[in-house]
């Protein structure tokens, strides 16, 4: 619990604020044991997620994420909340893949995926040294995939 973690993520949807918190307490489907939904059951846990809009596009949003608790699935799953799933999300966005032909068409040449997988990146941690007590904070870069789909966003769907 003593872990800081900030993530990136490009959503399918356009967020309506700049920044803001999504409040959700989630629980496990009732009929489907690999997925997490909002609740408001009593045997549901408390969730919280700050965000902050990053860029905009039409019909999509680059959104930095901290979520205040660890709950499984929790962006993924305050995101669908919302109405902004994560790109590429099989589990709650209903699709595995984000290609080149759901941004344009005609397509200018031929059509390329590019993005296989959930476009969430955890790209910075914090953490106490557990010896020196000191703290630490490690970045990693946005991964090709996400880079390529950015620059397909910005060519293809920027905000007028």
């Amino acid at each position: 619990r003593k872990v800081f973690k900030e993530y990136v993520a490009i959503a399918a949807g356009e967020l309506d604020r700049d920044s803001d918190y999504i409040e959700g307490a989630m629980k496990m489907h009732p009929h489907d044991r690999l997925r997490m939904i909002v609740s408001t059951d009593e045997d549901a846990k408390p969730a919280l997620s700050y965000y902050e809009v990053m860029e905009r596009f039409r019909g999509f949003t680059l959104v930095q994420v901290q979520p205040r608790t660890g709950r499984t699935h929790q962006i993924r799953v305050h995101h669908l909340h919302v109405g902004c799933p994560v790109l590429a999300d099989k589990i709650y966005g209903g699709r595995d893949s984000f290609k080149l032909s759901d941004l344009v068409s005609p397509l200018p040449g031929e059509d390329e995926v590019l993005m296989a997988r959930q476009a969430l990146h955890a790209f910075r941690l914090r953490f106490k040294h557990p010896r020196k007590g000191t703290w630490l904070e490690v970045e990693a870069p946005l991964p090709a995939d996400m880079r390529r789909t950015l620059d397909a966003l910005r060519t293809y769907r920027p905000v007028r």
